[in-house]
């Protein structure tokens, strides 16, 4: 297989290639001589594509530099249906904060449609699908019903929930560890519109600094959308963005990077300025270091971080090239592994095996049935029988 000088496939160097020519300038020379090059595996690169997410930044590249084949032309159609999502999503994101507004319920909006506007400027180059919001936990209650009444319904693959009665909603709330839902509705337009309803930002496992409460008094009403809304400042943003991608996600994609550079572009003087004071706030200083070294080791190719935690790099970059399954058992040994070393406080394997088991332990409705069901004061009994279900749902999906 060919490596380029980080030791990067050739199909994997193209996609790092095509966000330095969008994102951060760079000539396009060396992004044309990659793609014309006739070993390029392109189904590798479409694979690829489908786990990293950033094909509308990936077309934009190739029209940079006038090359075309048929996955581009794919991606080419994609883009043009990503614009419609974009603006169909913004529209009724808008709309629904409008109606909380108008309910009483303070709720702002989170990640997608947000960094499209605020660190993109609105240049299509971000791959994006659902509308994501969040709401004080105080709220939720109301805002969940308010939604429901507004024609959205649940959806998931491993749940089917048709009661909305109020003790189901407040049980959906109170234990679903997760501390978000997704909803469906289907647009008067024919669009399908998806929305992950969020009360907290990660999983009641992390021990990052991010309460709720404090985004929202960082959070101002400003324009956007062409609307007077509630919006998230520059530094709730930057920390939504470290919890989301770094925090929980450990860059494991290179759409986590896209966004970071774009933030990094949009905002230097707070990114240089206040990055790194911002993120051990929030107990992320590891995790912002981590990424700003890979920034400037693999996209601008700098020294500033020579011999920085090359083995967690490593094992970032494996994630990046081998595109595994975070449904396999394997991967997620990976990513908590890599998730233990990016912490500011040391957590050994057993302080983390110690989170999980927690966080496992609590049946809710939106996970898969499982095969036994204990009090809660069980708590390892009920972290065994979902890793047994675990393994059962494993099974059967391998033998059909």
């Amino acid at each position: 297989m060919n490596k380029s000088k980080n030791q990067f496939s050739l199909e994997l160097q193209i996609l790092i290639e095509a966000i330095k020519l969008t994102l951060l300038n760079t000539p396009p020379e060396k992004f044309k001589e990659l793609v014309n090059l006739p070993t390029v595996d392109w189904d590798k690169i479409r694979k690829l594509q489908e786990y990293h997410r950033i094909r509308p930044l990936f077309y934009e590249a190739c029209r940079l530099v006038g090359f075309e084949n048929n996955i581009v032309a794919r991606y080419k159609k994609f883009s043009r249906s990503q614009v419609l999502n974009n603006i169909a999503s913004g529209i009724e994101l808008v709309r629904l904060l409008t109606c909380f507004s108008e309910n009483d319920i303070q709720c702002i909006p989170y990640k997608g449609i947000l960094f499209i506007d605020k660190l993109y400027g609105n240049r299509m180059l971000r791959e994006s699908g659902d509308i994501d919001i969040l709401v004080k936990p105080e709220e939720a209650f109301r805002a969940l019903k308010l939604l429901l009444e507004d024609g959205y319904v649940f959806c998931s693959t491993f749940y089917e929930i048709t009661e909305t009665h109020d003790e189901l909603l407040e049980e959906l709330i109170d234990r679903t560890q997760l501390q978000e839902l997704s909803l469906r509705k289907e647009l008067a337009s024919g669009i399908a519109m998806n929305i992950d309803f969020h009360w907290a930002v990660g999983e009641t496992f992390h021990q990052y600094n991010l309460e709720v409460d404090e985004l929202f008094e960082e959070s101002g009403i400003e324009t956007f959308q062409r609307k007077q809304l509630l919006i998230p400042n520059t530094k709730t943003i930057f920390k939504m963005l470290l919890n989301h991608h770094g925090g929980r996600g450990c860059w494991l994609t290179l759409k986590h990077f896209t966004d970071l550079i774009a933030f990094r572009n949009q905002y230097p003087e707070d990114y240089f300025n206040n990055g790194d004071a911002w993120a051990k706030e929030a107990k992320m200083g590891k995790v912002f270091e981590m990424g700003d070294a890979i920034i400037e080791t693999v996209f601008l190719e700098s020294e500033k971080y020579a011999g920085y935690e090359p083995k967690i790099q490593k094992e970032i970059f494996n994630y990046w090239e081998d595109v595994k399954s975070y449904d396999l058992f394997s991967s997620k040994l990976s990513h908590r592994n890599i998730y233990r070393k990016l912490q500011d406080e040391p957590l050994s394997w057993l302080g983390m095996a110690h989170q999980f088991l927690k966080y496992y332990s609590i049946p809710n409705k939106i996970e898969r049935e499982r095969l036994l069901v204990f009090p809660d004061r069980f708590v390892y009994l009920n972290a065994f029988a979902k890793f047994i279900s675990y393994l059962w749902y494993r099974v059967r999906l391998k033998s059909k």
